[in-house]
């Protein structure tokens, strides 16, 4: 590490923030229900549906990659809420991650540090986090898109390796 103490203290901070981001991600998986809608209850049926008869029963209208990550989900926590919560809790992590690496190569470690907080405390983010909607991995997606748009690799291909990856 290499910078000011000032620095140097505030990136210990945001990994900090990060970690603890992490664990009331889990904290809150674990306390608050799941709401479920008619759009959530299709996703479970569609991740159900999953190496059976998947293709007779999909609806078109919607991306397959979603039902894929509740269906790995399901097989690994089992079918119960916390096993069609953990995708939406985990996107939200790896999102919130990849926000505060681009603030913090912009704006500093500082106002990623606010920006970890403010994502992590955002009561209607954690009312996603707890829903079977997509919107949460519509927020990672964007989140790594903007990271790869940020990204300055020394070899150009590499960034349009990652752009290419993120669309």
């Amino acid at each position: 590490m290499q910078g000011t103490p000032g620095t140097v203290r505030a990136e210990r901070t945001l990994r900090v923030a990060l970690w603890g981001s992490a664990a009331f991600g889990v904290l809150h998986l674990l306390a608050l229900p799941m709401m479920m809608t008619f759009d959530g209850a299709e996703y479970a049926r569609l991740a159900r549906s999953f190496g059976g008869s998947f293709f007779a029963e999909w609806d078109y209208g919607r991306t397959p990659l979603y039902p894929l990550c509740l269906r790995l989900s399901f097989w690994t926590l089992g079918l119960q809420p916390l096993g069609a919560m953990a995708p939406n809790v985990l996107f939200a992590g790896f999102g919130i991650w990849a926000t505060s690496r681009v603030v913090d190569s912009a704006a500093g470690p500082r106002a990623a540090l606010a920006g970890v907080v403010g994502l992590t405390l955002y009561p209607t983010f954690i009312v996603y986090q707890h829903s079977i909607l997509t919107e949460v991995s519509s927020f990672l997606m964007l989140a790594l898109l903007v990271l790869a748009l940020a990204w300055q690799p020394s070899v150009v291909t590499r960034k349009t390796a990652a752009l290419v990856t993120c669309l």
